[in-house]
């Protein structure tokens, strides 16, 4: 019984800090080129080419804590 809770709350944490690092990443992209805190100087890129990365951060993220 224990075992199995403890499986299944570190399933939990590495897919909320899976998610949570996904939306770190949007979240970053959003405040660098969408507000205007930080002047953009060379152009913005496309949110397809951050969301295209996106399942790479997702599996990544975890695997660097």
């Amino acid at each position: 019984m224990v075992r199995r809770y403890q499986r299944s709350l570190a399933t939990y944490y590495v897919v909320s800090d899976a998610l949570l690092g996904a939306a770190a990443f949007v979240g970053a992209y959003v405040f660098r080129f969408r507000s205007d805190l930080i002047p953009v100087t060379k152009g913005v890129p496309p949110i397809e080419q951050y969301v295209n990365v996106l399942p790479f951060v997702g599996l990544l993220f975890p695997a660097s804590l």
